[in-house]
């Protein structure tokens, strides 16, 4: 029923499109393909939320499509991916993935559907809307720079989800607490003229439904956010003086009002070959904005980033921060200082290969605390990084090779104990190269070691590859796209070992034949599985030990499937 509505929608928005006269380009594409494995587990066979492996078995299909609409003055997309399988079945609107509309004209723009907005990374920053934007900008108010611009966006940033649900488009293993619908709402409006100066006003608020779903271990949330942002240009725009604060609340029901701070204040100077930007920053413990919930609060200090290009093609730049967490002074939590530095080196000679290189350090000193049983907490850290880059291009050919060492002193005292990486060496291999115009192949490896305190220690290695192949030019291609991975560890804590060491091959193949320089139809094939070193008898141990339980090894079985469907094509 939903999938059927969602059809119509797209046909009568193409259809009016078509009639307005615009020339119209773009893409569908409709892929249609089974993914076979024996998804019976030999450990844990009953339990719906328990699968083998993360991968969607069944039949599946998946639209995608990108549909542009111009005129001399208006531009119109319509961009859409709808996805069916047999673990997120279409049967909402809220299980589609994404369906964007968008119309800019004259500066302006208005979206409807799934976006990504972003403004500021202490107020709204990189989230996913589903709803409506409005951005418009008013041009030449008292003279021919000065400008008012206001963007007003509204939605839903969170989708509901019961209590053991499996999350929209993810595996059925992610199940989790429940999760409240949570709408959203930002209003921002600045006042400016070009090359000079801008003002800014922003407002956001965020709300849980608490009745979008039945029972949570959470309680539902209401934030607003409030603040001001703006800039003076001098010099020429050589020298941009910015800052920007905000202040937030954070209110649920079962809980205490939070309210605190944030702002940042810098410079920003752009002069010949010299860069050079410096800012103060304070995120408060209790600072929280909807507009970018994974925002790294508690903590106040200065960054500095410079790069001055001391002959054409050779570039240095540099690196320094020092900031300290804690800001509420607890009694309990110990407060640390850090410290960062870093220099680099590129270069970017015609006819040689471009070079990279770059050392990075970084200390954490804490005072130590007590608790009442005398047990000594510390957070004391020296880590040390370096990484090197060498590539090459050569016509249609490119290479590149790549290196990180980090080496990690970790002095923390923390009662319990946790682990911490001492060691972790990564080299990586990327090419790509195109003999014909026919033909192109590319892919590359990656390497990594890590030493964890205790002993633990694990490798691992990744091949990628993919290929096209003109078989007949502008009649049939053949495609083909590899990926393997191989992990083993040793020495970890309990049974950790036994989820890390195995090794994992997916491998596609497609035939795409071309009807028409417009439509073509691709058959495509595959297989898709992976052998964990773990024995039955061993994994039976496990499950029946009290603190580990029946769902441990959830996503980690050996399994081995096969997939293959067909896409069809249509260009316009």
């Amino acid at each position: 029923m939903y999938a059927s509505r969602i059809g119509l929608l797209l046909l009568l928005m193409s259809a009016v499109l078509l009639a307005q006269g615009m020339d119209v380009t773009g893409r569908v594409s409709l892929r249609v393909f089974n993914v076979d494995y024996d998804e019976t587990s030999e450990l844990n066979p009953d339990s719906a939320n328990y699968g083998k492996t993360t991968l969607v078995p069944g039949l599946q299909q998946y639209l995608n499509m990108a549909v542009f609409a111009r005129t001399s003055k208006l531009d119109i997309s319509l961009l859409g991916d709808i996805r069916n399988d047999k673990w997120t079945p279409l049967d909402s609107y809220k299980r589609v993935e994404r369906l964007t509309l968008s119309a800019r004209f004259s500066g302006n723009e208005i979206v409807l559907g799934d976006f990504f907005e972003s403004s500021s990374e202490l107020y709204l920053f990189s989230r996913d809307v589903r709803g409506a934007k409005l951005d418009f900008v008013f041009e030449d108010l008292w003279n021919r720079y000065a400008y008012l611009q206001t963007r007003v966006v509204g939605g839903i940033v969170q989708k509901a989800v019961k209590e053991g649900e499996a999350l929209p488009t993810l595996y059925k293993q992610y199940v989790n607490s429940a999760l409240y619908e949570r709408y959203f709402g930002s209003a921002q409006v600045e006042l400016g003229e070009r090359d000079k100066f801008s003002i800014g006003l922003n407002y956001l608020y965020a709300k849980d439904d608490p009745n979008s779903i039945t029972e949570s271990v959470n309680s539902p949330l209401l934030n607003q956010n409030a603040g001001l942002n703006a800039a003076l240009y001098f010099w020429d725009q050589h020298i941009k003086l910015f800052a920007e604060g905000y202040a937030s609340k954070k209110d649920t029901i079962n809980a205490d009002k939070a309210e605190d701070y944030a702002y940042k204040a810098g410079l920003d100077l752009r002069f010949n070959k010299v860069k050079l930007q410096a800012f103060y920053q304070r995120l408060g413990y209790d600072y929280y904005t909807a507009g970018n919930p994974f925002l790294l609060n508690d903590w106040q200090g200065v960054k500095l980033l410079g790069a001055v290009e001391v002959v054409q093609g050779l570039t240095f730049d540099v690196e320094g921060q020092q900031y300290s967490n804690n800001l509420k002074k607890f009694d309990y939590l110990p407060t640390t200082k850090t410290r960062i530095a870093g220099v680099g080196l590129n270069t970017n000679f015609r006819r040689w290969p471009d070079l990279s290189l770059r050392w990075r350090f970084q200390d954490d000193l804490s005072n130590d605390i007590y608790d009442d049983d005398n047990n000594l907490t510390r957070t004391d850290k020296i880590s040390r990084t370096f990484d090197a880059t060498v590539g090459y291009a050569s016509g249609n050919n490119r290479i590149s090779l790549s290196g990180i060492y980090v080496n990690l002193d970790d002095n923390s005292l923390v009662f319990g104990d946790s682990t911490q990486a001492t060691e972790q060496v990564v080299f990586s291999l990327n090419f790509y190269t195109r003999p014909s115009n026919l033909l192109f192949i590319s892919g590359g490896a990656v390497y990594s070691t890590l030493r964890m305190t205790g002993g633990e220690q694990s490798k691992n290695l990744v091949l990628y590859e993919s290929s096209r192949w003109d078989i007949i030019p502008m009649k049939l291609k053949f495609e083909t796209t590899l990926n393997y991975i191989l992990n083993k560890a040793d020495g970890g804590k309990g049974y950790n070992d036994l989820l890390n060491n195995y090794n994992q091959l997916a491998l596609e193949v497609a035939l795409e034949y071309f009807f028409t320089p417009n439509i073509s139809l691709k058959v495509l094939g595959g297989s898709d599985g992976r052998r964990m070193d773990y024995t039955k008898e061993q994994a039976l141990k496990v499950i029946g030990d009290p603190d580990y339980g029946p769902m441990y090894f959830n996503g980690y079985e050996t399994y081995n499937g096969i997939k293959y469907g067909a896409e069809i094509n249509w260009i316009f």
